[in-house]
């Protein structure tokens, strides 16, 4: 076998008098196109590959065409034995004596938990070749596919599909333990700060952990003082507000508030909410505002400071803790309460709040989660049903029970109509794929009890905390080559 390098000027096609029966593009930075010659007649031809491909046209090859539209270095080799490919994009063309084949290469598909579309519905198709790259397992079938139904390709397999080759393909991925923080039995909340950095908040010894890989490895940052239960997190993500970039923390019994200047390694202790025992949630609402609910007196406080300063903003009615909050954008914002199940609203910051609705008969609101376009869903806390709005929190449905569960305990949006739902008591995830209209079992963490926590890292991938063994969960990224043959 040869490896040549070579640089291709842009626009330029290099015509090299190679022969052999395998081609392949070791390195390159862009996409280019490829002619394989026979007799001095094109026998393939392979339109904007990455580095990776190879093949062994039938015949071998006496020639070859390479070209680029920017001009780049890039190394190949040629020489006798079988090919393949393992990076694709673009098309190819092989033409024969007798007929001619279309394969389509799909530019590689990155799969998480948010479903994703491998190829549309093509009558004329006649079969379909998908490879697993990425290191989670996929499930593959059609849209609204799950572990449950679909058929699995574990990383590094590959599968060819003829039957029904010429429907509609969907992937979806799934969730695996990544680690236990610590002794930790509960990881109550979550948050992405951005540039692979999250934390996390834990309970009974009120630990914050730190991860600088996506949540991949975790690593005990602080204790927050004689605190057990770090039960909410937020950060300023805003740039020129004052306190940009601070990580926020709200804790029990003594209902105090702790903040971190760089990035989550350290907090320092800003002090105890008024009375409060409890801080389940804080919200960074935009505009340098940043609002935390409080039990047992149902307060919200405000902050324009980045948490180092906090005023009392308002009573939510009669309800005795504030237990979660959502952002809908430019100061308006939900929350939910108990022990009522009631949904209040704010249109200015949380300067002020008004009942939007009772959700049903519930007593606990204990997660709301904003879909956009108006559509938002809270999780409750003692009939495991999911309430839908359509109205951006005015008016709310009468809710959907997730199976036997008693509690929803968060949500997490994906976008595009996708989210998922964490319940108790025997910690399973489902999810919706058309915006909180209907939801189907996707999954159990493990043999955890109750999904706690979860947040979104984006491109379907997303994290999850649960109990009672203070686990992280964490959907691999599954990537797909496909390949349709026509």
């Amino acid at each position: 076998m040869k490896t040549i390098e070579i640089r291709l000027i842009a626009q330029e096609p290099m015509n090299l008098q190679y022969m052999g029966t395998y081609f392949h593009l070791l390195a390159s930075v862009f996409p280019i196109d490829i002619e394989l010659l026979s007799n001095q007649s094109v026998s393939t031809t392979a339109k904007s590959m990455d580095a990776g491909y190879f093949t062994r046209p039938a015949g071998g090859f006496d020639g070859l065409v390479l070209s680029s539209s920017l001009t780049q270095d890039v190394k190949i080799a040629v020489g006798l034995g079988d090919g393949g490919y393992n990076v694709m994009s673009g098309q190819v063309v092989v033409t024969g004596t007798n007929k001619a084949e279309t394969c389509s290469n799909h530019a590689a598909v990155v799969v998480g938990m948010d479903e994703r579309q491998l190829c549309a519905v093509n009558p004329v198709r006649r079969g379909v070749r998908i490879k697993n790259i990425g290191s989670g397992r996929v499930f593959i079938g059609a849209k609204g596919v799950s572990q449950l139904n679909g058929i699995a390709l574990d990383a590094g397999a590959e599968r060819i599909e003829s039957d029904g080759a010429a429907c509609e393909l969907w992937a979806e991925g799934q969730a695996v333990l990544v680690q236990q923080l610590g002794t930790e039995t509960d990881v109550f909340s979550l948050k992405d700060l951005g540039g692979s950095v999250v934390v996390a908040g834990t309970s009974p010894l009120g630990q914050l952990f730190r991860s600088a890989d996506r949540g991949a490895t975790w690593a005990l940052s602080q204790r927050l003082g004689t605190e057990t239960n770090v039960m909410s997190l937020d950060y300023v993500s805003d740039i020129g507000v004052i306190g940009a970039g601070n990580v926020i923390s709200g804790t029990a019994p003594t209902g105090q508030i702790y903040v971190s200047t760089d990035g989550g390694f350290t907090f320092s202790l800003i002090g105890q909410m008024s009375t409060e025992t409890q801080i389940p949630a804080i919200k960074y609402l935009g505009a340098g505002i940043t609002i935390c609910g409080t039990a047992p007196s149902g307060h919200v406080y405000a902050s324009a400071d980045g948490g180092a300063t906090w005023l009392l903003r308002a009573s939510l009615g009669t309800e005795t803790h504030v237990q979660s909050f959502s952002s809908l954008g430019g100061g308006v914002a939900l929350a939910g309460t108990y022990p009522s199940g009631q949904i209040y609203k704010t249109v200015d910051y949380g300067a002020t709040w008004t009942l939007s609705q009772r959700l049903g008969s519930e007593t606990s609101v204990g997660c709301v989660e904003n879909l956009g376009g108006g559509v938002v869903v809270a999780g409750s806390g003692s009939t495991g049903k999911v309430f839908r709005s359509v109205d951006g929190g005015a008016t709310w449905d009468a809710g959907q029970t997730l199976g036997a569960e008693s509690r929803v305990s968060s949500l997490v949006f994906l976008g595009g109509g996708v989210a998922l739902a964490g319940t108790l008591p025997t910690g399973q995830l489902y999810k919706t794929i058309d915006n909180g209209v209907t939801w189907q079992l996707l999954q159990r963490l493990g043999s955890e009890n109750q999904v706690m926590s979860m947040q979104s890292l984006g491109g379907g991938v997303v994290l999850a905390g649960t109990y009672p063994n203070g686990q992280i969960h964490k959907s691999k990224e599954g990537i797909l080559n496909v390949q349709e043959f026509v």
